[in-house]
């Protein structure tokens, strides 16, 4: 039987988290804002446009 070794990290040695940003100060819009339970709120310009998990 052959075992894989393993190395044992923390989450951010191999990514980076952060937290959200306050979507209040903009404008409704039809951009989905989400949070950890899904889309909280819709508005007019993006805060992040890049690809993300929530966790």
């Amino acid at each position: 039987m052959y075992i894989f070794g393993y190395i044992e990290l923390e989450l951010g040695e191999i990514l980076k988290i952060k937290n959200g940003s306050d979507y209040k100060k903009f404008n409704i819009g039809n951009i989905p804002v989400y949070g950890s339970g899904g889309i909280i709120n819709y508005i007019d310009t993006y805060i992040y446009d890049k690809e993300s998990v929530l966790i």
